[in-house]
């Protein structure tokens, strides 16, 4: 069985690369380990596909001696530039030139990987720095093997896969074959908590380059891809249970497939939590609320709205293949899931007052 080597965000910190190499130590006979970290410089006029104002700052001075100390170590860093929309700097010689003269400049302090994509930037780097190994982001949407023979001419390192089939066992198991024949690794995000095929993920990510490239910050903004998707989860917890985790006991079922690579999400948590939840990872096993194994800056609050004992999701993947089998244990967990409902009650309210700034307060999405 494939050992699970795993990527985890930064905070750039000397702490976390201590607390990673004790984790190494303490799960490496279990076939699992931290070998890489990941993050990008804050703040940054090349974004990424998370929101700047949300990130851990760091400059380029500071960044080359972090990625110095992980080298030390015996870790790698991938820095994520795989914002999908550029404002369209990709397309303009004397812009795009730039951008390139940026990602050499990393190159230059020592990064190890870089996640991309935009496809017309891996082509450019690709041909103009083709020693440096691309990882092709979540965001690109990856999930058939048919897109990986797509991808050969452009001779990348590693794809993580679209999380929309962290289920679909079958589908995994054909894109295993086909990244083998063209030596690409093939990585799953373990975490993430969007939900289940959402019609809004690539306009959402889109907003979210947007903002990052806005020159000006005063301007009035509200991320409402966000909010349709909190109040959905709040009225309908059973979407929460639908969303493509991976939880820490089902890691040995991705690495029987020959699936190695896991990158955990959490850069906006505290680094404490991240490291708690990395280790339930490595270990195969945790004990408590699942809600607390969820990733992003607006899940710190779904451990206080909802409880659900993570063993009572013992089972779920292995229905997955079979509808009725999915849809009845779907029903059963959430049957199981203790709310908070005087903070629901708050949360919907919140969230049906900045909806409504946007949205007829007639559609169907404000129905409580």
């Amino acid at each position: 069985m494939k050992k699970a080597i795993f990527s985890i965000p930064s905070t750039f910190s000397q702490g976390e690369i201590e607390a990673a190499l004790t984790l190494n130590k303490r799960y490496a006979a279990r076939g699992s380990v931290i070998d890489s970290f990941y993050g990008n410089l804050n703040p940054n006029k090349w974004p990424s596909g998370r929101y700047a104002c949300d990130l851990p700052s760091v400059k380029l001075k500071s960044l080359k001696k972090y990625i110095r100390s992980l080298h030390v170590n015996g870790f790698k860093f991938e820095y994520t530039l795989n914002a999908p929309y550029l404002g369209d700097i990709e397309y303009t010689s004397r812009l795009s030139r730039l951008l390139l003269d940026h990602v050499k400049k990393l190159s230059g302090i020592g990064i190890d990987h870089l996640c991309l994509s935009n496809f017309v930037l891996i082509g450019m780097v690709f041909s103009k720095i083709p020693h440096l190994k691309i990882n092709v982001s979540t965001i690109a949407d990856i999930k058939k093997a048919s897109q990986i023979k797509q991808l050969e001419p452009f001779n990348v390192d590693t794809i993580t896969l679209s999380c929309d089939i962290n289920r679909d066992l079958a589908s995994l198991s054909e894109i295993v074959a086909a990244s083998k024949e063209q030596s690409i690794k093939i990585k799953l995000l373990a975490n993430n908590t969007c939900m289940d095929h959402c019609l809004f993920s690539r306009a959402h990510y889109d907003l979210i380059s947007r903002f990052n490239s806005k020159k000006s910050k005063k301007d009035t903004f509200q991320d409402y891809f966000s909010y349709f998707c909190l109040l959905e989860k709040i009225k309908n917890p059973v979407e929460i249970i639908k969303t493509p985790f991976i939880r820490p006991e089902d890691i040995h079922h991705y690495r029987k497939l020959g699936i190695e690579f896991f990158k955990i999400s959490g850069r906006v948590r505290e680094e404490a939590v991240n490291f708690k939840n990395i280790e339930a990872y490595m270990k195969g096993s945790f004990y408590g609320n699942f809600f607390e194994l969820w990733s992003g800056q607006q899940t710190l609050m779904w451990p206080k709205l909802f409880y659900l004992d993570n063993a009572r999701l013992n089972g779920l993947l292995g229905s997955c293949g079979n509808p009725v089998a999915y849809k009845k244990k779907l029903q059963e967990i959430t049957r199981h899931i203790c709310v908070n409902k005087a903070l629901r009650k708050q949360l919907h309210e919140r969230f049906i007052t900045i909806l409504k700034k946007y949205i007829l307060p007639n559609q169907n999405i404000l129905r409580k």
